[in-house]
C-alpha cells in the first residue's frame, strides 16, 4: 500500500479504502486515485515536466502556484463554491464540518455512521469532480462556470448515483439514500 503524506498507516488503509470505495463511480474512483497520488495534471505538476508554460493557477485574480491541495482547497474560486456546497452539506451531516483531510482523502474529523458516509463521500467527489470540469472547462473554452452554476453541476454529477441506485436498488431504496436531495433529482418515470 502506497504512503501518503505522513499519515500513519491505520489513516493511509482508510484513504485508500476511500479512493476504491465502492459506491464511487469510476471516474471518481479515478480523480481521487489522481489526487492522492499527486499526479492529477494541474500547473504545477505540468510545469514540472515541462508540459506547461507556468506553474500558475489558471482561475482570474489568483496567480497562486496551481497544486493539487491549491486546485480542490486554497483557491479563491474553489473556496466560494465549497461555502456554496455548504448548505448541502448540513443537510446531509447537520452541521458537519468541511476541512482539507476530509475533501482531499475522505477523513471525517468526527464519528460517521457507514451508509451517512457513503452519500457524504459520493457527495464530496461530485464537487471536486465539478471543481476540477469548471477548471478545464475555462482553461480549454474560456468559459468560466458561476460558483452557482458549478454546485449546480455537482448536484447533476449526484443525479448519476441516484438513477444507479434506483435500478439496482429499487425507487424506494434510491429516494430514501438520496432524501436530502430530493428537490434536486429529477428522474422521468418510465412509461408503462
Amino acid at each position: 500500500m502506497c504512503p501518503v503524506g505522513q499519515y500513519p498507516q491505520a489513516v493511509v488503509e482508510r484513504i485508500w479504502q476511500n479512493v476504491a470505495h465502492p459506491r464511487l463511480l469510476n471516474h471518481h474512483k479515478d480523480l481521487a486515485w489522481q489526487t492522492v497520488h499527486d499526479v492529477l495534471p494541474v500547473r504545477l505538476i505540468m510545469y514540472k515536466r515541462s508540459l506547461a508554460k507556468t506553474p500558475r493557477c489558471p482561475m482570474e485574480g489568483c496567480g497562486a502556484e496551481e497544486s493539487i491541495r491549491h486546485r480542490f482547497w486554497e483557491c479563491i474560486s474553489s473556496m466560494k463554491i465549497w461555502r456554496g456546497a455548504r448548505v448541502w452539506w448540513n443537510q446531509l451531516t447537520g452541521s458537519g464540518s468541511l476541512d482539507y483531510d476530509l475533501i482531499m482523502y475522505g477523513i471525517p474529523n468526527e464519528k460517521v455512521q457507514k451508509n451517512e458516509w457513503s452519500v457524504q463521500w459520493t457527495f464530496i467527489n461530485c464537487i471536486k469532480d465539478a471543481i476540477w470540469k469548471r477548471r478545464n472547462r475555462y482553461v480549454l473554452k474560456g468559459e468560466l462556470l458561476s460558483c452557482a452554476e458549478t454546485i449546480r453541476l455537482a448536484l447533476h454529477l449526484l443525479q448519476d448515483y441516484y438513477v444507479r441506485d434506483r435500478l439496482v436498488e429499487g425507487v424506494h431504496r434510491a429516494r430514501h439514500r438520496w432524501k436530502e436531495f430530493s428537490s434536486v433529482m429529477v428522474v422521468h418515470e418510465p412509461y408503462t
